[in-house]
């Protein structure tokens, strides 16, 4: 399963999740990506990026899920747990 976070250096929630979502993968098998919107807009608009932080999950290729900003991010233990 892959966690990839996209973000921007000038996003303030982007940097306030980091712990949330550090605690949230902790001890799972899960490869960890981080996107700088601004570094990659190729794969931001290839992954219709339009809200920061998204968190999307995938696994084998296909999207499972993704969590957009700091409301819904303490689903996310739950969700890969289950999966």
């Amino acid at each position: 399963m892959t966690v990839t976070k996209f973000t921007a250096e000038w996003c303030g929630q982007c940097k306030s999740v980091n712990p949330i979502l550090k605690s949230a993968i902790e001890g799972l098998e899960v490869n960890f990506k981080e996107v700088d919107i601004d570094s990659n807009p190729d794969l931001a608009s290839q992954y219709f990026i339009t809200k920061l932080p998204t968190i999307v999950v995938e696994e084998e290729g296909q999207e499972l899920k993704r969590f957009l900003g700091l409301g819904n991010i303490g689903g996310l233990r739950n969700f890969l747990t289950q999966h």
